[in-house]
């Protein structure tokens, strides 16, 4: 027992002194001397008394904490550590590894990434590390949440962020875990899925994960919804809603909520639950919001206006509800439309899920779409009236040019290989590609002579940096094909630098998409993630990846 060594020296300084000298034990030094001995239940009766005659003694909560974690009572251990930090504790290597093993106990990874997150250890505490990182600390939590656990454990550790170690102390608590897989199934099904993961092969669409009645989360994937990436936490981001598809015309399905998945976790999560239609109103400054706290948007189209603010941490809403206007799909809000004063930009912040409304005027680009430009840190919109930068401080929507060349139903991503805006898709359907370079101000189609993909509209798109070109994916269809499912969808690139296109052939599905705009590029894997389109009511939203 590591944390009983300077007790345990003590109580032998005072075994050393004769019966008729020696003072009475404290119970502090009875608590000690149970937990040396092996005998809990005494040693958590002993500090309890101790901590009742001295409660506002840091040194006596650290004790406790520590005794009641042997023991296997985290709760306690937990409600004595956060004690001991309030009363000013030395939170060394020892007292936050067992703080954290006590959240860990009780299913709190969360909590025990924020408690280590800015944690220096010395290098001798990897091994303590590892035993809290070890299933021998998840022996109370069921198969799916141990393996869960261990995943967020080994995406921090390939992240170097678990504990801030070195390289090689996070080498060793990987290599630590590795060693022990064998013994418990939940982080042998967790290093399997990650290196499943990294070694996915190249060139083919591979099913991440499709929802089950078993996730905790369940959501139809909506066709007029948008999509980002959490470049910061690793995170596919949806939102959007469909409104008025599937004849829902009375709220039922309006999402208005933000959906994520994590490729290393395999799991979906949400901001919160989806907001009852009888929470939307219209705010003192005319804002149409929702729910209880009325500090959400109302479910809306978004298609590709929706990406992620890298320098700012938020995710950028460019659209509003326009299918909710009293007379083109429903007459629900007819009550409360016309107490609306303006749509803004939304922003969420993604560290506290907290929605805030841009106070400029709001550029709409509804059926149109906005991407992030990463070397500026400005967001980019385009569509065919107009060409805008949300930038400055305060931000503001600035227009660029007068004219866009492709929209509405475009797309657009943000070539940071060559620093350039790449657009393509328009209603009508087009496979020109148009381009703004903001460094030279070009604003042109581009000529591209030869191959190209078929005219499409509403394309997924995303940015692919390894290869430094764009991934754009084409539904192509025969004549008498109308439903959904039926076509197929090619893989198409775009090289910037020789105005080229190829196809990836091996990388073609073998059904239609649809309406889509849920592509993004995962930095943290060096994937292409994407959710396909739904084909039906009792459909399971699927995550796709692609390796190029």
């Amino acid at each position: 027992m590591w944390y009983l060594k300077e007790a345990l020296l003590m109580l032998a300084l005072v075994g050393g002194t004769s019966c008729s000298q020696a003072p009475q034990e404290t119970h502090l030094e009875r608590a000690l001397r149970h937990q040396a001995g092996g005998d809990l239940r005494n040693a958590s009766a002993e500090i309890h008394a101790a901590v009742s005659e001295a409660p506002n003694d840091a040194q006596l909560r650290r004790h406790s904490g520590l005794i009641y974690l042997e023991a296997g009572d985290a709760p306690a251990a937990e409600i004595a550590f956060r004690k001991a930090l309030g009363f000013g504790i030395n939170a060394d290597d020892e007292f936050n590894l067992g703080f954290a093993r006590a959240l860990f106990l009780q299913n709190k990874p969360t909590a025990v990434l924020e408690l280590l997150k800015d944690k220096q250890f010395a290098t001798n505490a990897t091994g303590l590390a590892a035993e809290i990182l070890s299933s021998k600390a998840l022996g109370t939590i069921d198969e799916k949440r141990a393996k869960r656990n261990f995943l967020e454990i080994l995406k921090q550790l390939d992240q170097r962020s678990f504990v801030h170690a070195d390289v090689v102390d996070a080498d060793a608590i990987l290599g630590t875990l590795r060693s022990e897989r064998e013994q418990y199934p939940a982080l042998r099904a967790a290093f399997e899925y990650r290196d499943w993961l990294k070694d996915l092969p190249v060139g083919e669409w591979v099913t991440l994960h499709r929802q089950s009645v078993h996730d905790d989360v369940l959501f139809m994937r909506q066709n007029h919804g948008g999509s980002a990436f959490d470049s910061k936490r690793g995170r596919l981001v949806l939102f959007g809603s469909d409104t008025h598809d599937y004849g829902d015309v009375m709220g039922k399905n309006w999402k208005n909520n933000v959906f994520f998945f994590d490729p290393a976790l395999a799991e979906w999560t949400q901001s919160y639950a989806q907001d009852s239609v009888k929470t939307y109103t219209v705010n003192a400054a005319g804002i149409p919001v929702a729910g209880e706290h009325g500090d959400h948007p109302w479910a809306m189209h978004t298609y590709g206006a929706v990406t992620y603010d890298e320098s700012l941490d938020q995710l950028v809403v460019a659209s509003y509800p326009a299918h909710e206007e009293p007379g083109k799909f429903t007459y629900l809000l007819q009550t409360i439309w016309p107490k609306i004063g303006r749509h803004p930009t939304w922003l969420m912040d993604l560290a506290s899920n907290r929605w805030e409304a841009l106070e400029a005027p709001a550029e709409s680009f509804f059926l149109n779409a906005v991407a992030y430009d990463a070397d500026r840190s400005v967001v980019v919109g385009y569509k065919d009236t107009g060409v805008f930068e949300l930038s400055g401080s305060p931000r503001a929507w600035h227009r660029i040019f007068d004219k866009g060349f492709l929209g509405p139903d475009n797309n657009i991503v943000y070539d940071s290989k060559h620093k350039t805006l790449v657009v393509f898709g328009t209603a009508a359907g087009s496979n020109d590609i148009a381009i703004y370079e903001p460094a030279t101000r070009r604003h042109q189609i581009m000529p591209t002579t030869g191959l190209r993909p078929p005219k499409y509209r509403f394309a997924p798109m995303a940015f692919y940096p390894r290869i430094g070109k764009t991934v754009v994916l084409i539904e192509r269809r025969v004549p008498g094909h109308d439903q959904m499912r039926e076509g197929i969808t090619e893989t198409w690139l775009y090289d910037l630098a020789t105005d080229a296109w190829q196809q990836v052939e091996s990388a073609t599905l073998d059904y239609g998409i649809y309406r889509n705009y849920n592509l993004e590029y995962d930095n943290f894997h060096d994937l292409l993630l994407f959710v396909p389109n739904p084909y039906g009511p009792a459909s399971m939203t699927t995550v796709l990846a692609l390796r190029l």
